[in-house]
């Protein structure tokens, strides 16, 4: 009798326990489902969608270009940040602008031009935005996206903060998906 009561104990303990956790209410499909979209992905991350456009020196508009914004959420630098290209920030494979990130070359410090950023992403074997700018709106300020072989690109500011030691807006290391292959 002992045995029977014991294990009719022990199923009505784990009745309990299967009725406590059904109480809870299960998340939904939707949180639980992988973000399958870029810019969903970097809202979700705590940055914004923007779309910058290319305008030459004559004022001709060439091309669009869809960043991830990561502002300074500190409010100590406003005008610091953090900007990648979408495809960049959500693959999960290598692109020369992420390992142009999680690699950080030592800048040679050669002047090339008036901006050391620039330069840096000369050095990186990038091309830098010239004869033009990059603007989110015609008011807005300008841009210097690096623009990398395999179609990636950061802001060129970004790529040479982060160099240095310095993170503005987000260590883009801790949202892209692609995670740094010295720190596996």
């Amino acid at each position: 009798m002992k045995v029977t009561h014991a294990r009719n104990l022990g199923v009505l303990a784990r009745a309990r326990i299967v009725l406590a956790l059904s109480a809870i209410p299960a998340l939904s499909s939707a949180a639980a489902a992988p973000i399958s979209n870029p810019a969903a992905y970097c809202k979700a991350k705590g940055g914004q969608v923007e779309v910058y456009e290319y305008v030459s020196s004559g004022g001709e508009f060439a091309k669009q270009a869809r960043v991830c914004n990561f502002p300074d959420a500190s409010g100590q630098d406003p005008d610091g940040h953090a900007l990648v290209e979408l495809s960049t920030l959500f693959t999960t494979k290598a692109t020369l602008a992420a390992l142009a990130y999680y690699g950080k070359p030592a800048w040679d410090g050669k002047r090339a031009s008036g901006s050391p950023a620039k330069d840096y992403c000369l050095q990186l074997g990038a091309a830098a935005t010239v004869r033009g700018v990059w603007k989110l709106d015609p008011a807005s300020g300008e841009f210097g996206l690096c623009m990398f072989e395999d179609g990636s690109f950061m802001e060129e500011w970004t790529l040479f903060y982060n160099q240095a030691g310095i993170i503005r807006g987000v260590d883009l290391g801790t949202v892209m998906r692609f995670r740094n292959p010295t720190q596996r």
